[in-house]
């Protein structure tokens, strides 16, 4: 009970904490304020028609199907194994009259708890115990979660909350077993998470053959349960459409840069083609590379896959700029505050504009491309996240100090001196 006290209250850290739960906490209210209140964007409605198509084929069968009300033809089914059964879920919810313009929000506005929770303990066992506050209170707080968990209406922020959960428990030397189950769930709700896999393999299995065969186990449970049915069944179209989705083209990134230096439409076709699959290694083997070479640096080599796959990434979606919101605190606490501050600047800009109206007035966003002033902001976010970037890659050649902080009664440092003593 001593310990657990000490946990909650009878410390700075724990005072710190509690704060940043506070604060994620006044954030979640507003995220279910906006989904109880709000329609939401296109992906909403999207969502809606894939909950149809799960009730008339089934969360297997469904892959391969099209989807059209009225005149309106609606985006692929392109969402791995686990989406299928939560829309499963979400219609018998449905039919006991929860909307599920509410529901399909509410994944991701919980998964933010856990995610700023994750992120707050990372870099306080890396950090000062400040720049640790900071990172929580500007994840939980985030106007860029905020819209894309509260109002958007995606899964981008539940399979980064499985991700980080799964490396916090490999970094901790917690139960290996349930870092492979968490990172199998992240990987059953998008396919982005698979830039993660070779770094936490190596972590894994720096710390023995056993706990890498426990994560292993705890992965394949998920992949039998969840992938093995839809790959026996629906083989050709779940490869297509889920395995082979790109994305949708825009102004972000590397594509925007190579159009204004006045590439050819055959050099953007061939970067958004096969330059993708180059681009997905050197974004899951640079950070393996730090890894190995400064082992201390594992938060700032865990917080690059995100940064990286983002940075390189020849899609435009603006629920995308989250991936890196909590993946840069990791890195360097004062670049993910710009990062995060251009990142939200943006997403208010482009749905205010989808909205038609001021945020305390959202309600239904008409997606389109993004126009020459929101390219110009995304070319300023862009920009922060290569500074982030950069940060993480001087620790090749840096080592870091440890924080001046002395250890906290609930560190982990604190807790070996404790037991030496």
């Amino acid at each position: 009970m001593g310990r657990l006290r000490v946990w909650f209250w009878d410390s700075r850290a724990a005072r710190m904490r509690l704060l940043v739960f506070g604060v994620v906490l006044a954030a979640t209210v507003v995220k279910l304020i906006l989904a109880a209140t709000t329609q939401g964007t296109n992906d909403v409605f999207n969502w809606a028609q894939f909950a149809e198509g799960v009730r008339r084929y089934g969360p297997i069968d469904i892959y391969g199907h099209r989807f059209r009300v009225g005149t309106h033809l609606f985006p692929v089914y392109n969402h791995p194994p686990l989406m299928g059964w939560m829309l499963v879920l979400f219609n018998k919810l449905d039919d006991l009259g929860i909307p599920f313009r509410f529901m399909i929000r509410v994944p991701a506005t919980l998964a933010d708890i856990v995610t700023t929770m994750l992120v707050f303990e990372l870099v306080r066992s890396r950090r000062s115990l400040l720049q640790a506050t900071i990172a929580g209170v500007m994840v939980a707080s985030s106007p860029a979660l905020i819209i894309v968990s509260g109002f958007h209406g995606n899964t981008d922020p539940v399979f980064l909350m499985l991700t980080l959960l799964s490396f916090s428990l490999l970094v901790n030397n917690r139960s290996a077993s349930l870092a492979g189950l968490a990172y199998g769930g992240a990987m059953s709700v998008k396919i982005v998470p698979i830039v993660a896999l070779p770094l936490l393999l190596l972590l894994v299995a720096r710390s023995g053959r056993r706990r890498l065969y426990e994560f292993l186990a705890g992965s394949s449970v998920v992949f039998v349960v969840l992938w093995i049915p839809v790959l026996l069944k629906r083989w050709t179209p779940f490869k297509a459409d889920v395995l082979g989705f790109k994305g949708y083209p825009g102004k972000w990134g590397l594509v925007e840069i190579a159009t204004k230096l006045g590439a050819s439409k055959h050099a953007i076709a061939t970067l958004e083609g096969s330059g993708r699959t180059v681009l997905l290694v050197v974004a899951a083997a640079i950070p393996v590379l730090l890894l190995w070479k400064r082992p201390s640096a594992v938060n700032e080599a865990f917080g690059l896959t995100f940064v990286l796959i983002l940075l390189l990434s020849t899609a435009t979606g603006g629920r995308y700029l989250v991936w890196a919101v909590a993946a840069a605190f990791l890195i360097d606490v004062w670049a993910a505050v710009v990062y995060n501050v251009a990142a939200s600047a943006l997403l208010i800009i482009v749905y205010d504009r989808w909205s038609n109206a001021l945020p305390w007035h959202w309600d239904r966003a008409h997606a389109s491309d993004w126009v020459h002033r929101e390219v110009v902001v995304a070319g300023i976010a862009w920009l922060a996240l290569l500074v982030v970037a950069l940060l993480a890659l001087r620790a090749l050649w840096e080592h870091r100090p440890p924080p001046d902080d002395s250890p906290d009664l609930d560190s982990p440092q604190a807790a070996d001196l404790s037991a030496v003593g």
